[in-house]
């Protein structure tokens, strides 16, 4: 699984390590003297007192239609938390159709969420470690001796309807009709039913609304129920659900949907939104960043791969028409369409990222020279016509997202420095091109840090890998700075299971180099050879269990591969694939997890293999037809 990308995933298929490091962040927030409001609250203590203060102040966010939306600036607020403590984590959730005792991790086995070394015990009488010092007011308050926080979980898993069935509960109902149900604590099959249904299954404090913010748990069925409301909202053919002017339908001008929500907008009293500290941040129901979603279980890309909304993966490649041709999954880790066309006049290698709001968007070279983009019309499905953002760019485009959601595209110009161009907000709208300088022949590769930073590597003039970051999230640059090497090949970049950022590029001797952060955003390594004896560039990317594996041409037109023996630490020797591959691999994870190779072979057709199980075994190759000109290299 990828890591400090801002993406929320099934918190029993994560790596142990990053289990831990969600767990410490909670700890951090309700011990680390760093987190105190001015008022001496601590900030994990304050969940609670938001929770029983929005009561407080009239806004029943229980039983009424801002439920949802409270609930998820709730949550969101409480994830940036989590991030001042640890930059690298997300608000992973707990799929509440599984025990949380044996949830499905992903690899044919099961998770157990309830243990010492992540949320304590699922039975009285406390949690206990790692969460022993976890108060609650429960005991003070109700005189029932639970001074700490508690579960008393039910047995077997929760008995609660499937994804598919909530998410489609309101088909057949007008849209103006779909939110009273969605929110309606009444019908059998509701988000809103499937939420109570999880408080009570695992009962103890969680069952107690006055008093189930105490427990790091409850935030991570929030998270869930954040999920299947953004599954919900990203049903294709359903675009007014994205939109604020139609997501409330007839509960639109309810005063909970038109009132600001407390207490962040200041009016309910409690601090620091209210004075003496007047920390306040008007927010409203409405608000575009209320209603449209953050992004759950998909995997960033800025190559010619990418994940759907849906979890299924779609490969797009320059046809020997020099038209981009795309081929995808029919369903997630399983099946594939014939190939199609989206036009354009592209002597370029085409590669992809998926917005915030999930619609996939292609970028290109045009035989003008200039970047041209198309894009999903929604989220999964249909595609609009091409379009220039301008430019004059010999080079091939990298991109990826900002910590804030906006898209941002990088290539080299006709100067040889580096330029780029960014979406002026998620989703939507660009910047005009503005130059990073430099002198460099490569083209650019670019990725994120565990602070959420982006940072940008290419080769140089000089043969050596140069990189330029952001000075803060979403913002500022740094000049350019070397690190060094003999790299006359394009670098890939992936980051380690706790966070450091790995490269890896083939040397002047053909063998893989690779250099990386001595911290999460910090720092760097000297170069290190893995050995091999390979003409192509290397592909990488992170297996289920957090190790790294990289991928490339031998000089026997075999794909052969390296793998971590350990996440951030040890190197196997190198094992071949086989197949006869003129052209570079590209790799990309399946939302099953297991990870997929895809590169071009001697027949000029896509071929591709895969792990059998997640973190082990392979497949055979097969081939996925084409036609895909010997000069596109798919990396």
């Amino acid at each position: 699984m990828t890591h400090g990308d801002g993406i929320r995933r099934n918190v029993a298929k994560i790596s142990d390590g990053q289990r831990a490091r969600l767990r410490d962040a909670f700890i951090a927030l309700d011990t680390d003297p760093r987190f105190v409001y001015p008022d001496g609250v601590t900030y994990w203590d304050k969940q609670e007192d938001i929770h029983k203060n929005a009561h407080a102040a009239g806004q029943d966010v229980h039983a009424g239609p801002a439920f949802l939306p409270w609930h998820r600036v709730l949550i969101g607020r409480l994830e940036a938390l989590l991030r001042e403590a640890d930059p690298s984590v997300s608000l992973h959730y707990w799929d509440f159709t599984t025990d949380p005792r044996a949830s499905d991790n992903g690899a044919g086995g099961t998770t157990d969420l309830f243990t010492p070394q992540f949320m304590g015990s699922p039975s009285p009488p406390s949690a206990g470690p790692p969460l022993q010092n976890f108060e609650s007011t429960e005991g003070a308050e109700r005189g029932d001796g639970h001074n700490f926080i508690w579960r008393d979980v039910a047995p077997g898993a929760p008995g609660i309807p499937a994804d598919q069935a909530i998410e489609t509960a309101t088909d057949g109902l007008a849209p103006a009709d779909q939110w009273s149900q969605v929110t309606s604590q009444g019908a059998p099959v509701s988000l809103h039913s499937a939420h109570d249904t999880a408080h009570g299954y695992i009962g103890g404090g969680i069952a107690l609304e006055h008093y189930s913010f105490h427990d790091p748990f409850v935030f991570l069925l929030h998270s869930n129920v954040d999920r299947l409301l953004a599954a919900w909202q990203r049903v294709p053919g359903q675009a007014g659900r994205l939109d604020p002017a139609q997501l409330y339908g007839t509960l639109a001008s309810s005063p909970t949907i038109v009132q600001d929500l407390q207490p962040w907008s200041g009016g309910s009293g409690l601090r620091p939104w209210a004075p003496p500290d007047n920390q306040q941040v008007p927010t409203n129901a409405t608000d575009a960043d209320v209603v449209t979603p953050v992004r759950y279980d998909v995997v960033l890309a800025g190559g010619p791969l990418a994940q759907n909304g849906d979890g299924r993966l779609e490969v797009f490649v320059r046809g020997d028409d020099n038209a981009v041709w795309h081929i995808w999954q029919t369903a997630p880790n399983n099946g594939w369409s014939g190939w199609a066309s989206l036009g354009g006049n592209i002597p370029a290698v085409p590669v992809v990222c998926p917005n915030a709001d999930l619609r996939l968007e292609v970028f290109v070279r045009g035989d003008d020279n200039a970047l041209w983009h198309i894009w999903q019309t929604a989220p999964s499905n249909g595609w609009s016509g091409w379009a220039s953002l301008g430019g004059n760019f010999p080079g091939q485009p990298a991109v990826w997202m900002n910590a804030d959601g906006r898209l941002e595209v990088f290539v080299r110009g006709d100067d040889n420095a580096l330029w780029h161009i960014w979406q002026t907000a998620p989703n939507n709208g660009w910047s005009g091109w503005a130059p990073l300088g430099g002198n460099f022949p490569g083209d650019p590769v670019v990725y994120q840090n565990a602070d959420g930073r982006l940072e940008v590597f290419v080769r140089g003039d000089d043969n050596a890998l140069w990189h330029i970051w952001q000075t803060a999230p979403s913002n500022g640059w740094s000049g350019w700075a070397s690190l060094g090497g003999n790299i006359p090949s394009q670098p890939a970049i992936f980051h380690n299971d706790d966070g450091r950022m790995e490269v890896f590029a083939r040397g002047d001797d053909n063998a893989l180099w690779h250099i990386w952060q001595t911290a999460p955003s910090n720092g760097w390594s000297g170069w290190a050879s893995l050995g091999g004896n390979l003409p192509g560039e290397p592909a990488v990317f992170q297996n289920e269990d957090g190790r790294l594996e990289v991928f490339a041409r031998g000089d026997d037109n075999a794909l052969w591969h390296i793998w971590q023996t350990a996440p951030s630490n040890g190197w196997s020797g190198w094992a071949s694939l086989g197949g006869n591959l003129p052209g570079d691999p590209v790799v990309f994870q399946n939302q099953d997890a297991r990870v997929e190779v895809f590169a071009r072979g001697d027949d000029n057709a896509l071929w591709h293999i895969w792990q059998t199980a997640p973190n082990n075994g392979w497949s055979g190759w097969d081939s996925l037809g084409g036609n895909i000109p010997a000069l596109t290299a798919l990396a």
